[in-house]
């Protein structure tokens, strides 16, 4: 787990190069905290740089940036590649040598050999990198292909230049901040980013399964700039569909793919754990973690005084049934809001989802003792977890039947116009759900903060676009599919995920999701949604298997998620800085927002006329960083 840099440029002598990259890596210091590298080109024309957080082959040998055997090659690397013994040993039967235990080099050796495009395709890991060949002067950089890594990237003047992160990808001397305002509307609707956009224009995300092929044929040639992918998760969902088996098959199957990643993905040449909610999916990943193991592993778990937002008494209570070293921590208000003034460098770009507190929480009391820590993320997008699904089919179904559905829709939109009521009350909410022209239009409406965030903005220009799509195949599915689907798309990626890599990188921890296996994946993709949600409950093949390693009646109880309090603490605790940060004063630093509109939706929530509380924390979260970073 690391951060890497670069850039292409003709703009820069050596020594203008070398203190860029060296400025730019310095700002991913909590990324990579145990060394640093830069390398720079014999023309000064490529500049990479890289923070390394030791975990394989801790020696100096595991150094980056990189180089090959033949010198063609030189690579930064963010991530880990789980099955690179096996790739190795490939390789050694072919007669490469190594010099080192470090997944790095064999990804180099793996290029040299298969080329760079195939040699991803075989890597299954989390890894962002960037490889330059000499002799063909091209920078291939990849993203995995789930998306648990971060790149960012942009073109500019004949320059391109890459990140980490967007705080040192912005650091570059040609990078101009200007707020992307119809990224903003989709940011208020969502509370996250979706890839390929970024806040700022011109300024771009590496979308999961992807690469970016930049050619730099000889200086002062104009550079070439295509995106490629290299895994589409549609092609091999239609390409594992198959006659449904028997349901317990899919268990079977399940264990051997699940118990394959997790015992990749122990590998470690550092101490390693796992956070434990006490849910079906880190239970799960847990429950066969120990099993795995010959002693006990280490598992993290936080707690609330607050019973409806407290399950740590339930991950101990699996604790101690499969035997852990657990360690937990009960969280007061004080301690939650202590973080809050942290999360503007943690997340260098506008985030919104509140959970983004416990889960730093949990990792820094993991970093503690380890310095990995495996979770159960993605369980619910692939196997159909979330109690939301079950409510969007129900409504979905209701909805359908109304006669005239769409012009009733138009008519209650219109209705709540004229009343004068808020984009965002229960009028217009129905009014907008009914004359939604399809279940991805329906399904976005339920999901979503804000209705019509354009609304709340200032600028005429900050039309909303949605980022969902759907390929036809998944609308002629189970609708079922249909909801899980686009969440594994977009809000796995560019929110849980996004949550999870930056608050284990902000304390040095690396975090692990062996349920995002590809392979995984890929069965999931192509698993038909009866067997998801067999006897009528959501995940059941996950279930099925936990019950393998625990007690059913240990697990059977409501799902709850790993929240906050946030409308309370907004009304509250957070009161004075919330107000500050919505006054007219701190509204107009940028003109961004219609201040009028932002005040009616605080008054309404501190008089508790409404909960405005998941909204105003995206405009807070957004003010905050603005003051950070513009």
């Amino acid at each position: 787990m690391c951060g890497i840099v670069g850039f292409i440029s003709d703009k820069y002598s050596s020594e203008q190069a070398s203190n860029i990259v060296t400025n730019m890596s310095s700002l991913l210091e909590h990324r990579g905290p145990d060394d640093r590298g830069s390398w720079l080109s014999s023309t000064a024309r490529v500049a990479l740089g890289h923070r390394r957080l030791s975990i394989h082959d801790l020696s100096s040998l595991g150094h980056q940036p990189m180089t090959s055997s033949n010198e063609n090659y030189t690579v930064v690397f963010n991530g880990e590649i789980y099955n690179y013994k096996e790739i190795r040993e490939e390789l050694v039967k072919s007669g490469v040598k190594f010099r080192s235990d470090s997944d790095t080099e064999v990804l180099l050796a793996a290029t040299e050999a298969f080329g760079p495009v195939q040699a991803a395709r075989k890597f299954s890991g989390m890894f962002a990198y960037a490889i330059w060949s000499e002799s063909e002067k091209v920078l291939w950089i990849f993203r995995d292909r789930v998306g648990e890594k971060p790149l960012y990237f942009s073109c500019i003047d004949n320059s391109f230049v890459f990140a980490s992160e967007l705080t040192a990808l912005s650091s570059y001397p040609e990078v101009k901040k200007v707020i992307n305002e119809s990224v903003l509307s989709i940011y208020l609707r969502h509370g996250y980013i979706p890839a390929p956009h970024s806040i700022y224009e011109d300024i771009f995300k590496l979308r999961p399964g992807h690469y970016l092929q930049v050619k730099a044929d000889s200086i002062g040639s104009k550079l070439d700039v295509e995106e490629f992918c290299y895994w589409d998760v549609n092609g091999r969902a239609r390409a594992n569909i198959e006659e449904p088996k028997e349901a317990s098959n899919y268990v079977d199957e399940l264990e051997l793919l699940l118990s394959r990643s997790i015992q990749q993905q122990m590998s470690s040449d550092v101490p390693l754990g796992a956070f434990l909610s006490g849910g079906v999916d880190s239970s799960t990943v847990v429950a066969i973690m120990q099993s795995l193991s010959s002693s006990a592993i280490k598992t993290f778990s936080i707690g609330f005084d607050e019973e409806a937002f407290n399950e740590a008494h339930y991950a101990k209570q699996t604790a101690d049934y499969l035997g852990t070293e657990h360690t937990e921590l009960y969280v007061t208000n004080q301690m939650a809001l202590d973080v809050v003034p942290s999360l503007f460098d943690i997340y260098d770009e506008p985030f919104a989802d509140s959970s983004q507190i416990p889960t730093y929480l949990v990792s820094k009391l993991a970093k503690s003792q380890v310095t990995v820590s495996l979770s159960g993320d993605g369980g619910d997008e692939l196997f159909h977890g979330y109690s939301r699904y079950e409510r969007f089919i129900k409504q979905h179904g209701k909805l359908s039947s109304i006669p005239s559905k769409k012009l009733l829709g138009k008519s209650i939109k219109r209705l709540a116009r004229l009343s004068g009521a808020q984009p965002d009350d229960r009028l217009s909410r129905v009014g907008i759900i009914l004359a939604a022209a399809n279940p991805l239009e329906h399904y976005l409406a339920t999901i979503s903060h804000f209705q019509r965030p354009e609304e709340l903005l200032e600028s005429k220009g900050a039309l909303f676009s949605s980022p969902y799509e759907l390929p036809t195949h998944i609308l002629k599915n189970d609708l079922r599919d249909i909801a899980p689907y686009l969440d594994f798309g977009i809000y796995l990626p560019d929110d849980i995920l996004v949550k999870l890599d930056r608050a284990s990188m902000a304390v040095s921890l690396e975090s692990r999701v062996p349920l995002l296996d590809y392979r995984i994946v890929e069965f999931a993709m192509g698993m038909p949604a009866t067997i998801k949600n067999y006897d009528g409950k959501g995940k059941w093949p996950l279930r099925q298997l936990l019950y393998r390693y625990l007690p059913e009646s240990m697990m059977d109880r409501p799902k709850r998620g790993f929240g906050i309090p946030i409308d309370d603490w907004i009304r509250n605790e957070l009161r004075e800085w919330a107000e500050e940060l919505l006054g007219a004063d701190q509204l107009s630093k940028h003109e961004l927002f219609n201040s009028t509109k932002v005040r009616n939706l605080w008054k309404e929530h501190v008089s508790r006329k409404a909960n405005h509380g998941s909204r105003l924390w995206n405009i807070l979260m957004f003010q905050s960083w603005y003051n950070r970073h513009c």
